[in-house]
This record gives C-alpha cells, structure tokens and sequence, in this order.
C-alpha cells in the first residue's frame, strides 16, 4: 500500500498549475549603448573607474564604491548636468543653502532627480554605469 487513495472514476490528476507570466520569454536584451569619447582634460594618469548598478524602484542608485572612491561622505550634495546622453555629478559647491539635485543618503544611494530620469529614459530596474574620474595630477 503506498497510502493514496484510489482514484473515483469522474477523478483525475491535474498537473501543477504555473501562470501564464511565468511562461512568457524574456525580451530580448537591448543593443548597447556607446560610451561618450573621453574628454580632453582626462590625463594618462588620471584615474578612472566604471561601475554597473541597477536603479531601485524609488529612482536611486547603490553607489558604495563609487562614492567611496571619490570620497564622497554621507550628505555630500549633487548637482546633476546632462551632457549629451550621459549624466554628469559634481559635488555642489555652493553650499547647503541652495538645494542640490541629488546627495548620498546614509545608505550610500544617490537619487537621481526625475527630470533627468525622464530625459535618459531610466526606469527602475534599468542597469546604468557609473564612472569615477579621480584626479592625480595638480
């Protein structure tokens, strides 16, 4: 005796049910997208770093290396400038009387404004990259 009843005979197995969602393929990933050319002022020594992160659901990017590479403190505030297809960050040097685009949250996050979100057509769950230019020479 294995412990299952006889089946009746209006019975019948029905295998596990899966939704359709789950069935559908994955779109196909979209081409990608060519970096800008570096910039003049960039020096042979200059440093430069890339890094991939995913844009959570409320806008904002992990940037833990990234800031930590800049030294860019919890609270630094951000001006965001939109250059061609690229978005540039600079710490706000005006102070924290003028509001800034974007800081780093305690979490290491940066928010990145909507309006720029919008104009590069950034969706949460979209993969970007973000590249540091630390420099070494005076």
């Amino acid at each position: 005796m294995t412990g299952v009843p006889p089946l009746r005979q209006s019975e019948q197995l029905i295998g596990a049910l899966i939704p359709a969602s789950l069935l559908r393929q994955r779109p196909p990933p979209l081409p990608a997208v060519e970096l800008p050319a570096p910039h003049a002022s960039v020096a042979a020594e200059d440093r430069v770093e890339l890094f991939a992160c995913r844009v959570d659901p409320s806008g904002r990017i992990l940037a833990t290396a990234a800031a930590a590479v800049l030294d860019w403190p919890v609270g630094t505030r951000l001006r965001a400038e939109l250059i061609g297809r690229s978005v540039v960050l600079r710490v706000d040097d005006l102070g924290r009387a003028r509001t800034a685009d974007a800081d780093i949250t305690r979490r290491a996050k940066i928010g990145l404004p909507v309006a720029v979100r919008h104009l590069c057509a950034i969706e949460p769950g979209s993969v970007v990259v973000l590249a540091t230019l630390s420099r070494t020479s005076c």
